[in-house]
């Protein structure tokens, strides 16, 4: 699991798992503002094959104004996902009207904006990824843990089950508050709003997942009563950037963000 505590703005470092960004700064006034900010991290594969986590530190400059993007990208399904929305959700939420504007529900709409804008872009990229080992098309799909700082303050935004906690200095110490919720197909209004998308919940291994309602992979035409259909309890989460691709969750496991 990949987590980020901290990291220093002074350099560029690109790798295939990792990307920490300063951006260039020209014609920059004499005065400005830094962020002062010291981050790091780190991400552990565990027990599988390859890593399909990735993590972003970005640091950018509007204006007079510094900025901060912070991501936690925890794949599933293949590491395409993440590494897409690695490469280009920040840059997208960026590119949306309002971002950089002072009223803060603007800002909240762009992130929206960026998020849904990057799905859709996501879309046209799918079919060139690698298929299942049953032969489907790519079921890659990745939470998004975000926090962009910029001065005193601080968006959050995630889908999926990774979480955002921030430290406290208090008497007995440093304590951790968990700012974010995880989304689970088990609560309840994650568990409604899938149940009216005609989707369903099932418990495999103990754990509650999306059912995916499939076809055979080699079915063509509509979808009639007398199609097979095989129902399997799949995601165990109930928002996801990327597994929309799977047309049975385009509505069942949604990309909303919680900000």
């Amino acid at each position: 699991m990949p987590h980020i505590t901290g990291y220093t703005p002074t350099r560029i470092m690109d790798q295939e798992q990792y990307r920490i960004v300063s951006s260039p700064q020209k014609n920059a006034p004499k005065k400005k503002r830094t962020m002062g900010l010291r981050i790091s991290s780190d991400s552990t594969m565990g027990g599988r094959k390859y890593q399909e986590d990735r993590i972003l530190v970005s640091f950018d400059r509007k204006d007079d104004a510094d900025y901060a993007c912070l991501c936690v990208f925890d794949g599933h399904g293949g590491d395409q996902a993440a590494m897409y929305a690695r490469d280009h959700l920040w840059e997208n939420i960026k590119q949306q009207n309002g971002f950089f504007s002072r009223n803060k529900e603007e800002v909240m709409k762009a992130i929206r904006q960026g998020f849904h804008f990057t799905q859709s872009e996501m879309w046209k990229v799918r079919p060139f990824w690698p298929k299942t080992a049953s032969g489907y098309a790519s079921t890659a799909g990745t939470t998004v843990s975000m926090a962009i700082i910029c001065g005193s303050d601080m968006y959050i935004a995630h889908v999926g089950d990774s979480r955002i906690a921030i430290g406290r200095q208090t008497s007995k110490g440093v304590e951790a508050d968990v700012l974010t919720r995880d989304h689970k197909p088990s609560l309840p209004r994650e568990l409604d709003r899938i149940h009216d998308a005609g989707g369903k919940v099932q418990k495999k291994s103990g754990v509650d997942r999306v059912v995916w309602t499939r076809t055979k992979n080699d079915h063509q035409g509509p979808l009639r009563r007398s199609t097979t259909k095989f129902e399997i309890p799949f995601l165990a989460v109930s928002r996801s950037l990327g597994k929309c691709c799977v047309c049975f969750l385009t509505r069942c496991v949604v990309l909303v963000p919680t900000l």
